[in-house]
């Protein structure tokens, strides 16, 4: 019973957008490191529509005087590149039919790499507003900005042009770059999108001085200041290859918005321009020194299961702010080549768990226990009280706050009619609270099969009735913090007594707490 009532909601949810009067996908959108060519989407419109994709990271080249000149490998140099020379591909890229790849991206990597910051540094400067024309001409969203070093190393204080200058001048300097270089993109094309595939974590950087990275926070610094107030920076933070589980996602989320702020020089101009995005790798071939392949028919020996990519998407769509990006090295997700079927339908049905709720899918779902499907099999005993005891506990430590013998007189009350940390003196909790309320059951229910219908419960928590454990709910899918749930309590319930119900909230930011009624039923 308990069972097939949440599966029952769940596919409600996921089948949510087949009904034009139910709400569209969230703007969450995923994006591709590894794009097929012009000539493959333009010439298999089908297989571009099929796919789990919004958009694609481009390479930009054209043939100048027989030889390639890659605008994409071109921009942190001091050759100055020509907008003309780049006409043919611009055109190509105009007459081409993405369909559903609507959020697509100029890829631009910091190569060759060869600047001095303190020379002249107009060609750069050029080759940014050429970029920046590039893309708004060819209708994409914007930039993507690769800032690794491979063969050079332009964040290295040890490798700088000058080594007379301090690391102090090199900062304000590469700092000033940063801004210039903004300042070219934006003037070019106030709307804009710039997206970073790694923004300030690059590991210790305890001593600058001595690391490779060491000189990259100045170029954001720039970055930040340079672009306008109303200016979109995307942190893809790579760091997430590799991640599975929402808590890890959170602790990023929490660190770019966060944990950066003792990194960046720029805390107010940053917080007003940052927004947050992952990087996923679904087929890696080696983490945490394990050797992993990619087999088409053998998924033991992946990284990554079906239903552990099915996870991580979504764990991921719900955290970021908007953009989730893919690096694959075999795998070519717009086209399907060497993806099986059963990773295919997980990426898909990733997506479909972005489906909100509402105004109207809400209010039903709340009240559920009164609708008529109801009355044909359960009769509604009693809404709980809405009034609960609560007390917080930051410690995480064991509590046996669950018994009935532990004294609740003096701690908070909270209602049972909007999310908790609305109702509290101080919004920001983590940890966990625990929560209790008394409510009787009539004694003619003895016999009969009992239960009680949670209208949410935000994020995660264990349920006990007097003195006994239930059931524990967890945040692991999408939308699991507003999703209504039921739990059968006959073995735990006393009818004819008054009964004892706790719960231990888990939070790992603001505590949302039980904020929906909660309902006593029983089967007919």
């Amino acid at each position: 019973m308990l069972r097939s009532l949440i599966a029952l909601l769940l596919v409600a949810a996921i089948a949510a957008p087949v009904a034009a009067d139910l709400p569209q996908p969230r703007a969450k959108k995923i994006i591709s490191w590894r794009v097929p060519s012009l000539d493959y989407v333009r010439e298999h419109p089908d297989k571009v529509a099929q796919c789990p994709l919004d958009g694609v990271m481009i390479p930009v080249s054209a043939e100048v005087s027989g030889r390639q000149v890659s605008l994409s490998d071109s921009v942190f140099g001091n050759e100055a590149v020509r907008y003309e020379d780049f006409a043919p591909t611009l055109e190509k890229i105009r007459s081409t039919n993405f369909g559903r790849l609507t959020d697509n991206f100029l890829l631009v990597q910091i190569t060759p790499g060869d600047l001095d910051w303190f020379g002249d540094c107009s060609a750069f400067l050029h080759n940014a507003r050429v970029a920046a024309r590039f893309a708004r001409e060819a209708g994409l969203k914007g930039i993507t900005l690769d800032c690794e070093p491979y063969d050079f190393r332009p964040w290295d204080y040890r490798n700088v042009t000058h080594p007379e200058r301090s690391f102090e001048e090199y900062y304000q300097q590469i700092t000033l770059r940063g801004r210039e270089f903004a300042q070219a993109l934006w003037q070019e094309w106030p709307q804009l999108k710039l997206f970073l595939l790694f923004g300030y974590y690059v590991g210790n950087l305890d001593d600058p001085t001595q690391h490779h990275y060491g000189l990259y926070p100045a170029f954001l610094d720039g970055l930040f200041l340079g672009a306008p107030d109303n200016a979109e920076i995307t942190d893809g933070w790579e760091m997430s290859y590799t991640y599975s589980t929402l808590t890890e996602f959170h602790r990023a989320y929490w660190w770019i918005r966060g944990g950066a702020l003792a990194l960046c020089h720029v805390p107010q101009a940053y917080s007003r321009k940052v927004k947050v995005g992952f990087g996923i790798w679904p087929d890696p071939d080696e983490v945490g020194g394990l050797p992993y392949g990619w087999d088409a028919q053998d998924f033991s020996i992946n990284y990554r299961t079906p239903e552990n990519l099915r996870a991580t998407m979504r764990a991921a769509l719900e955290t970021t702010d908007e953009y989730l990006w893919l690096f694959s090295g075999k795998i070519d997700w717009c086209s399907g080549a060497n993806v099986p079927d059963a990773y295919w339908k997980a990426m898909w049905d990733a997506k479909r768990t972005l489906i909100g709720l509402s105004s109207k899918q809400a209010t039903e779902w709340a009240a559920w226990p009164l609708t008529p499907e109801f009355a044909k099999e359960h009769e509604l005993i009693a809404a709980l009280p809405q009034e609960w005891r609560l007390r917080v506990d930051t410690s995480r430590q064991e509590r046996t706050w669950y018994l009935p013998q532990a004294d609740d007189s003096e701690w908070m009350t909270v209602k049972t009619n909007d999310e908790w940390w609305r109702q509290l003196p101080f919004t920001e909790v983590t940890g966990s609270a625990w929560a209790r309320v008394k409510f009787d059951i009539p004694a003619q229910y003895v016999g009969r099969r009992l239960y009680l219908w949670f209208g949410a419960l935000d994020e995660e928590g264990d349920i006990y009735l007097n003195g006994k454990y239930v059931y524990t709910w967890s945040s692991d899918f999408d939308r699991a913090w507003e999703t209504p749930f039921p739990v059968e309590i006959t073995a735990q319930a006393f009818p004819g007594k008054t009964n004892l119900l706790a719960v231990r909230i888990g939070a790992e930011s603001s505590l949302g707490g039980v904020f929906r009624p909660v309902y006593l039923y029983a089967d007919k």
